[in-house]
């Protein structure tokens, strides 16, 4: 490896040979050359397959809250439903109260 240099033309060399030197470990090491490329190849094979799993699981957590939306929607309809069927019978069950109190008096 080079060392760093502080001149523009020290920086270039170093580059130039650390380049010369990765190129002659390439040639030098084709099998560790050869694995290398494999082993980045499967890494981006499972960044791949993570990045499908992790759409999914979106998918599937965007599926979800639109059900719970959808039942927690029907909950409310049916509870203000039931609210109202009861405020309906203590209107009839206050009017017939009355009426009989009515009828007693006279």
């Amino acid at each position: 490896m080079a060392r760093k240099k502080k001149t523009i033309v020290g920086a270039v060399a170093g580059s130039v040979t650390e380049a010369v030197v990765t190129t002659i470990e390439a040639i030098a090491h084709p099998v560790k050359t050869a694995q290398d490329a494999g082993d980045a190849l499967a890494r981006a094979r499972l960044r791949a397959a993570d990045k499908a799993e992790r759409a999914v699981r979106a998918g599937e957590r965007t599926l979800a809250k639109r059900k719970k939306a959808v039942s927690r929607a029907a909950t409310t309809v049916a509870a203000r439903a039931k609210s109202a069927l009861r405020q309906a019978t203590r209107r009839s069950k206050k009017v017939t109260k009355k009426a009989t109190r009515r009828a007693k008096r006279r």
